[in-house]
């Protein structure tokens, strides 16, 4: 192999191993040797050319180099490798797995693809990597806001009232459900299926009324309702409003403010009305209407707070609703989507209800969510139990009205 003295001067920091270039070809330093003199030390090294091999193998290495530092170039050379190393193989033919050339190449390229592949999705998730790396760690911000601290108590309670709300939903539904499908069930047994959602109000009356009161209003037997006193049927009535006041209202408390009006309201049409069948068909559209309410304010607390996550006050406006705390934000977002839920609401609708006595203009938007599911409730009617009851009640109703009249004019 070809061999050069050449000499290496002071500032020179070529080391054994390495290389320059001599007339346009790579020379390696095997030696150095110094020799002293009068005039000052000398050094010399020994180099030796780059053989043929050694020079192809570098040409290699960086034709190697552009092609894995491209995917699709790496692809391309795995799928001829593979190609070329398929094809090379020697199976005997009963080896049973002898394939044709075509075959040979299809397979070389299919694992070509999919080692490409695998080392792209590699490179993909090592350059994702690297880039969080030099973005630092994310900083988040720990600082609690208004809605951890300054009216933390009021938002407690309002997430403990809507979790024990919505323990009530089931029943609700249920209650719902059954006068809606009240005429389909068989006529035997269907008061005491009618009356079990309605347990609680009859466990709540039980020390009200003598046995015989209680026995006929829990099986809406009309011959046994005829025979009582007009003031247990007065009363039974008055209980029922009583306790749906309760329950639309008695259980809202740190929720969406139903007022007393809003229930009130419907209560005094039905009882115009005077049957049993039109005060539990208010007292349960009334309870679903205001379930429904419950559930929008919900959502407009989650959509203020999205809005305005640092503080529970400022002027908010989104998904067509405005406040200018959570508290109002929620309220005008589950009025104004309730009113959507029930576009459809007409006077007509209220009078199948309440029978001309009340005007769709003067509800309130509860009050006409309650309407929009009382039509579900229109085929409800305990009949013979309705008729028993319901001279009792009229007569009671004009009775007040003569005394409120009496009292006015005093």
């Amino acid at each position: 192999m070809a061999t050069r003295t050449y000499e290496i001067k002071e500032d020179d920091t070529i080391k054994i191993g390495d290389h320059k270039i001599i007339d346009d070809e790579k020379w390696f330093l095997k030696s150095k040797k110094t020799y002293k003199r009068e005039d000052g030390d000398r050094t010399f090294g020994k180099y030796q050319k780059q053989g043929a091999f050694s020079a192809t193998a570098e040409k290699i290495g960086k034709k190697m180099d552009a092609v894995l530092n491209d995917s699709n170039k790496t692809t391309k050379l795995l799928m001829a490798l593979n190609t070329i190393t398929d094809s090379s193989k020697m199976e005997p033919l009963s080896s049973g797995r002898v394939k044709t050339p075509l075959g040979k190449i299809t397979s070389g390229i299919t694992k070509g693809l999919i080692q490409g592949k695998q080392i792209q999705s590699a490179e993909t998730l090592s350059k994702a990597k690297l880039r969080k790396a030099e973005q630092g760690p994310t900083k988040i911000n720990l600082k609690p806001t208004a809605w951890e601290t300054t009216d933390i108590a009021d938002i407690t309670a309002y997430n403990k009232a809507y979790a024990n709300e919505m323990t009530t939903a089931i029943d609700k539904d249920n209650r719902y459900t059954l006068l809606q499908q009240y005429k389909d069930y068989p006529v035997t047994g269907r008061v005491q299926k009618m009356v079990q959602p309605f347990r609680e109000f009859f466990e709540g009356i039980k020390t009200m009324f003598s046995d015989d009161a209680l026995n006929a209003f829990l099986t809406m037997d009309a011959a046994k309702i005829n025979e009582l006193d007009s003031k247990e049927i007065i009363k039974f009535q008055q209980e029922l409003q009583a306790y749906t006041m309760n329950l639309v209202i008695g259980k809202a408390k740190n929720l969406y403010p139903v007022s007393e009006n809003d229930v009130q309201r419907l209560l005094d049409a039905a009882g115009n009305i005077g049957t049993i069948s039109a005060a539990l068909k208010t007292l349960v559209s009334l309870d679903k209407a205001a379930l429904e309410m419950q559930q929008l304010y919900k959502e407009g607390v989650t959509i203020y707070r999205t809005q305005n996550p640092e503080s529970t006050t400022g002027k908010v406006t989104a998904e067509g609703a405005t406040g200018t705390d959570w508290r109002s934000f929620a309220k005008n977002y589950a009025e104004t989507k309730i009113l959507e839920n029930h576009e459809g609401v007409d006077q007509a609708q209220v009078n199948n209800i309440y029978q001309g006595k009340v005007k769709l203009d003067s509800l309130t938007p509860l009050q006409i969510a309650s309407v929009g599911w009382g039509q579900g409730l229109l085929s409800f009617d305990l009949g013979a139990a309705d008729t028993a009851v319901l001279a009792t009640w009229q007569q009671e109703a004009r009775d007040a009205e003569k005394k409120l009249l009496e009292s006015i004019l005093n």
